[in-house]
């Protein structure tokens, strides 16, 4: 009797031209003891996207089973590339990678399915990675030995697990809440949710690149996105019936300073006197707690970014 593949790989791309040909072939070179399937979801790309990828899947056609957009689908809703990805998939778990970061380990697969496969219990796997920007660094994480972790972790240290590391156990996935769709950090949502279901995994071991100069979901927060993040933080403290209350209201002030010293950072060399400076300044101490007023004030003359 045929079986399905054990994984299903996910790879949303939109203009990655010239970087979906590394992701693929990070796939590709999987050594696994389990069938696997690629699902690359091209979100109606402008640019010679879709070109690269017919490319592969004409090459490998048992592997791929790509959807193609007419129709940007991100621009309608957040959360609609995932929900029609994740349907599609038919492994028992997932694995993410978006199309302009890779794999670098060909035993990665592997080595989380083996992990998930012992216990039954965990909803995610995840690993180490690297990031790339003019060059290759370690990204620091607070586990430096395979550790067990739970939804106080990710909350305690405020997101450290890079997209392309991810496994989840499509059985723990909850895709439920209609609020998924009016946030940005997607990725960060699944794990919060799936972490209700069941603890996670993770080991240092880099095995994947996280490229800054892309456009992936795990690109440093925007002021934007801030208050993107701040909801999401609210709706998932009352889907947990305010479990982590604690923790999340600690998370949830530290955004709010932190999107004022990111405005202090990307307006330096505005006038310090001029209306539109003060106004700026204005709306994003509404973020911060009074009681650090003082201190971001102090920060505003000086132009300094120490906390």
């Amino acid at each position: 009797m045929k079986t399905g593949p054990l994984v299903s790989i996910i790879c949303p791309v939109y203009n990655h031209e010239k970087f979906v040909g590394k992701a693929l072939d990070g796939f590709l070179m999987q050594e696994t003891s389990f069938s696997f399937e690629i699902i690359v979801h091209d979100d109606a790309s402008t640019d010679n996207t879709v070109s690269v990828i017919k490319k592969y899947e004409k090459q490998f056609p048992h592997l791929f089973r790509n959807i193609y957009q007419n129709e940007n689908q991100l621009s309608q809703s957040i959360d609609s590339v995932t929900r029609i990805t994740f349907s599609a998939a038919r492994g028992k778990y997932i694995a993410l990678c978006e199309g302009d970061d890779y794999w670098t380990d060909p035993l990665k697969l592997q080595k989380l399915v083996d992990v998930l496969e012992k216990n039954n219990k965990l909803a995610i796997a995840a690993h180490g990675s690297y990031r790339l920007t003019d060059k290759l660094s370690l990204i620091d994480s607070p586990f430096k030995v395979d550790t067990i972790w739970s939804t106080k972790d990710i909350l305690a240290n405020n997101w450290f697990i890079m997209t392309a590391s991810l496994m989840f156990r499509r059985s723990m996935i909850d895709l439920s809440p209609d609020w998924i769709s009016e946030i940005s950090q997607l990725d960060l949502a699944l794990v919060l949710l799936a972490s209700l279901n069941g603890d996670g995994f993770y080991t240092p071991e880099p095995m994947s690149v996280y490229r800054i100069a892309g456009t992936g979901m795990m690109s440093r927060f925007a002021i934007k996105d801030s208050k993107s993040y701040i909801f999401l933080l609210s709706q998932f403290n009352r889907k947990s019936d305010y479990k982590f209350d604690k923790e999340i209201t600690t998370l949830q002030e530290k955004i709010r300073v932190d999107i004022v010293h990111q405005y202090i950072a990307q307006n330096k060399s505005i006038n310090l006197f001029s209306l539109r400076y003060w106004q700026n300044v204005i709306q994003g101490l509404k973020w911060a707690r009074i009681e650090n007023w003082p201190n971001l004030a102090k920060k505003l003359v000086k132009g300094k970014l120490s906390k």
